[in-house]
């Protein structure tokens, strides 16, 4: 077997080539993806209509802040709107803008009502360690608008009252 024993400039210009792959490919994989994801959301079945599920949800937040105080604390809601928003820029364009409104409750929940309000209370706010986790729980709430689970939830309800 006849071998070429590499040495000097060969060898330098062999290992900066080999460099030059590994780091190229590091590189290239790193760079941003320039396409933007789609959303895909699944349409369910609702009985109402947009204007019946904006009056749904208006009542039941008429609900809600009759049991539970609504904080004024600009700052944080505009944070928690600034999130919300960065997270509805992917959703459909005919979603309607969806507004988080912070409420003080003993404990740490959140949920939504009808298709514009996302309620979070003080206290699960404290708990998120961080923006990727609040946007994480926005995005759960938002699910929820997106695929009417809140007027389905209460189909029942309206179908029972209305002898359908």
């Amino acid at each position: 077997m006849f071998t070429v024993p590499i040495r000097g400039p060969m060898l330098s210009t062999v290992c900066l080539l080999v460099l030059a792959f590994f780091v190229g490919d590091a590189v290239r994989a790193q760079q941003p993806c320039s396409v933007s994801p789609t959303v895909r959301i699944p349409r369910a079945v609702n009985i109402f209509n947009v204007e019946q599920e904006r009056a749904l949800g208006d009542i039941e937040a008429e609900w809600v802040e009759s049991d539970h105080h609504a904080v004024n604390d600009e700052a944080l809601a505009d944070h928690l709107n600034r999130v919300a928003a960065r997270i509805l820029a992917s959703f459909p364009r005919d979603q309607a803008p969806v507004r988080i409104i912070l409420i003080d409750t003993p404990g740490a929940e959140s949920f939504s009502t009808g298709p514009e309000r996302i309620y979070i209370t003080r206290k699960m706010v404290e708990l998120l360690k961080n923006d990727d986790e609040l946007a994480g729980l926005l995005g759960h709430e938002l699910d929820h608008i997106l695929t009417h689970q809140n007027d389905r939830d209460g189909e029942p309800v309206v179908s029972r009252n209305s002898g359908s």
